[in-house]
């Protein structure tokens, strides 16, 4: 398992295939130890090692997967929630999903990931993970609930009060004009700019932004875009004209 850990990156498969071959061997002797194992250190094995087993013909190894699936991604056997996550193999997804209300909560968060990663329909249970105390599960539920068939609550909600999201803007923008408001933010629902008479709709530039990215001064942070060296270019001797 070390050598697919240090193998180049697109030698990945074709080391998982010859895990693969090496049949019940290979699974008992590599495969299942990585994952049922208490020695990883690294997601890496027991992501491998999923990956190889379910790539297996003839053999049904989730349910037995499923036990080691951990309650945190902090855990080195999160890379099992990685493999499924990654496999090709379509037909385990509503058996997934089924994993997911089956399980204990503690492990809503991990599941709702390995749905989230395969673009699969997490079902209305995502809705309760997203009013949920549990922030793990909320932030899982924020990435999977993309994928839900169903309408959210706020949305039966809108349907049933206004008859739809369009007679909600219209009523909300007379309700709030009759209160002597004039403009609305650019954080607001854009369905209320595109009613027939809206407000005031103010804009949002990002001058720093833009700037920086054309100074070629960003650089990657944990989810977004930052600032080289966390400094803002506000002192560029560029910048004032830009802004102007």
């Amino acid at each position: 398992m070390d050598e697919v850990r240090r193998g180049p990156e697109e030698l990945l498969c074709a080391n998982i295939d010859g895990l693969v071959v090496g049949g019940e061997v290979a699974a008992e002797r590599m495969l299942w130890p990585a994952i049922e194992g208490d020695e990883a250190d690294h997601w890496t094995g027991p992501g491998v090692a999923t990956l190889a087993l379910l790539r297996r013909p003839g053999d049904d190894p989730l349910d037995r997967i499923l036990l080691r699936v951990p309650s945190s991604a902090q855990s080195p056997l999160h890379g099992i929630a990685r493999g499924l996550g990654l496999t090709e193999r379509s037909d385990l997804d509503e058996r997934l999903r089924n994993a997911l209300y089956a399980s204990d909560e503690d492990k809503h968060a991990v599941l709702l990931d390995i749905l989230a990663e395969r673009g699969v329909d997490p079902g209305p249970l995502v809705w309760m993970c997203l009013q949920g105390a549990d922030m793990n599960a909320t932030r899982s539920a924020l990435r999977a609930v993309r994928y839900s068939a169903n309408p959210s609550p706020h949305t039966r909600a809108v349907e049933k009060l206004f008859g739809s999201g369009e007679r909600w803007a219209e009523t909300v923008t007379g309700q709030l004009r009759d209160a002597c408001f004039n403009g609305l933010g650019n954080g607001g629902a854009s369905r209320l700019n595109k009613v027939a008479k809206p407000l005031v709709w103010v804009l949002r530039k990002n001058f720093m932004f833009t700037f920086a990215k054309e100074q070629g001064v960003t650089e990657p942070a944990a989810g977004t875009l930052g600032f080289l060296n966390h400094c803002m270019p506000v002192f560029h001797p560029d910048f004032e004209a830009f802004c102007d």
